[in-house]
């Protein structure tokens, strides 16, 4: 499938009322996708969940685009709810387009291994004297970006200063170099929480781009009500829908602005359709096979100085060390750092995690100025 490379960019927009103020409009300049046809009704089937690994790469000259790690998990979070259908405005979707919604399952969690020795997993952090980040530049440490890492088997996701008018792009290893495939989002429409604001706080530029990713061409086409993406269950549109206008009539029929693939305001998307999800999983199975996997994988990073047990462990855990331990912290597959009691004694550590989590973790620690991960699983 070939996509072109998606841009989103955020232009003024004047408003006369009684007074004059401003507000952005999400607009996006991308080609349709030749390789979709008449994908749709056809394909609806319930899809066994899968994981995509994610490394994000925060590119950053200033504090403030060096956002937080609450942030990235806050849009994790995000991703998570809208490719499964969890999001909490599914059930707002309009009764016309109901039945075409469902859930792709699909979730991400951020990777971490040791050849990364990130101090928090999935998380890279580089400082630069560039930008803002307007060309390939990006993709290029060496050009003072950040490069990908094992771009075939890792969704790199670049967060940077663009500009200001850009949101967001998409770059499929179907249409470029794998090297610099990803996805790239301006720092200030990441997640819900610290530098973003209405009406792009949602974190759905980032459900956008990744649908751009997995090979979502936008619902509209060049010609006039013409089928744009080539997928049966979403109706033509002559253009983009920018405002979140749910009777709004076009091509003799209702618009699909609730579907992330348009470019409404963060709080009006809500669904990915059949048609959609199907296009997503078929690219999951072809081209980026290697990034697939039916339970997160994670890779540690132990020192032979460090004795953790047992695993998997239940309502608490040990540590024995023959060195310091610093910055213990445990996460979970959200990325989101779980609560953890500690009590020292002579030659352990007791650890005692939040009484509401299970599954899959990740230990991290520093040991002699180095970064470990150990991953665990918690049982109740």
């Amino acid at each position: 499938m070939m996509i072109s490379k998606h841009h989103i960019v955020a232009l003024p927009v004047l408003l006369t009322l009684s007074f004059n103020t401003s507000a952005q409009q999400r607009i996006c300049g991308s080609s349709a996708n030749p390789g979709l046809e008449n994908v749709g009704i056809s394909h609806r089937q319930d899809y066994p969940t899968i994981y995509i690994p994610l490394l994000f790469h925060v590119v950053y000259s200033s504090e403030k685009q060096n956002i937080s790690s609450e942030q990235i998990h806050s849009q994790l979070t995000v991703l998570n709810k809208d490719f499964s259908a969890t999001n909490v405005n599914y059930n707002d979707i309009v009764e016309t387009f109901k039945l075409d919604a469902s859930s792709a399952n699909l979730q991400f969690y951020l990777y971490n291994d040791s050849e990364l020795n990130l101090s928090e997993p999935g998380i890279n952090r580089i400082v630069t004297e560039h930008g803002p980040f307007v060309n390939g530049d990006l993709q290029n440490q060496v050009l003072g970006g950040a490069s990908s890492y094992r771009p075939n088997e890792i969704l790199n996701i670049w967060v940077a200063d663009l500009g200001g008018d850009v949101f967001g792009y998409s770059q499929s290893p179907a249409s470029y170099n794998v090297d610099v495939s990803g996805v790239t989002v301006d720092y200030e429409y990441v997640g819900t929480t610290g530098t973003v604001s209405s009406p792009f706080d949602g974190g759905r530029t980032l459900t956008h781009e990744i649908g751009h990713f997995l090979g979502l061409s936008h619902p509209w086409g060049i010609e006039e009500c013409a089928d744009g993406d080539g997928i049966e269950d979403t109706p033509e549109q002559n253009g983009p829908a920018t405002k979140c206008e749910l009777e709004s009539m076009d091509c003799d029929h209702l618009v699909m602005v609730q579907n992330y693939m348009n470019l409404t305001p963060d709080a009006c998307m809500s669904f990915f359709t059949h048609g959609q999800i199907a296009a997503m999983r078929s690219e999951l199975s072809g081209l980026l096979a290697k990034m697939v996997h039916e339970s997160p994988v994670l890779t540690s990073l132990v020192s032979d100085e460090i004795e953790i047990y047992p695993i998997p462990a239940s309502e608490r855990f040990f540590l024995k060390a023959e060195a310091q331990i610093d910055k213990l912290k445990l996460t979970g597959m959200t990325g989101r750092e779980v609560p953890i009691q500690i009590n020292k004694e002579e030659d352990y550590w007791e650890v005692i995690p939040d009484g509401n989590s299970k599954g899959y973790h990740v230990l991290s620690y520093k040991m002699h100025g180095q970064y470990y991960s150990k991953k665990l699983i918690l049982v109740k």
